[in-house]
């Protein structure tokens, strides 16, 4: 749907672009000519938008919001959910604007955690998430947070990539769970 408000405006824009155009360069030396093609373009485009509109929007497409629902359903009990990029726009519009599981899940962006601002903004937002660093560098093993948190909180990965995976030693066991 975003893209569906920004056709017109294109549109009308390209619309505007081809009339400069055509002024710099006197293809059009008349000025109906020039409203004429300008106007012709924009009905063009325009035609163009009605006549896709069906296939374009998606307001009936739930396929990412169904699949962010049953990740955070096979959670159990309190976690503390670390997500990929994959999910974290989904999982974090279902966390943050829809509620979904915001008293038991502690969402954690793993790739931000690279970031001084994020770590501080993590450490207010969820209090009884321990954080014993103020960010992790690429590669590093999170043994101090597993070890901290894993009293209180079962963790979890969505999606399991490999970056997720080089932070966890041999200390700890990663067993599959929920979806594949």
């Amino acid at each position: 749907q975003v893209y569906v408000f920004s056709l017109p405006i294109m549109s009308i824009l390209i619309a505007l672009g081809i009339d400069t155009v055509a002024k710099q360069f006197s293809l059009f030396k008349r000025y109906w000519a020039r409203v004429i093609g300008t106007g012709a373009l924009l009905i063009w485009i325009t035609y163009g938008l009605l006549v896709n509109y069906p296939q374009i929007k998606s307001v009936r497409n739930t396929v990412f919001k169904d699949y962010g629902e049953h990740v955070l359903q096979t959670i159990q009990g309190p976690t503390i959910l670390m997500t990929g990029t994959d999910l974290t726009n989904v999982l974090g519009y279902l966390y943050a604007v829809e509620g979904v599981r915001k008293n038991e899940i502690r969402l954690i962006t793993f790739s931000l955690l690279q970031k001084d601002w994020y770590v501080r903004d993590m450490k207010q937002r969820y209090p009884d998430v321990v954080f014993p660093f103020n960010h992790i560098s690429v590669g590093e093993k999170l043994d101090s947070f597993y070890e901290k948190n894993i009293k209180k909180f079962s963790i979890a990965f969505a999606p399991l990539n490999g970056q997720a995976l080089a932070s966890v030693s041999d200390r700890f066991q990663l067993l599959p769970y929920g979806l594949t």
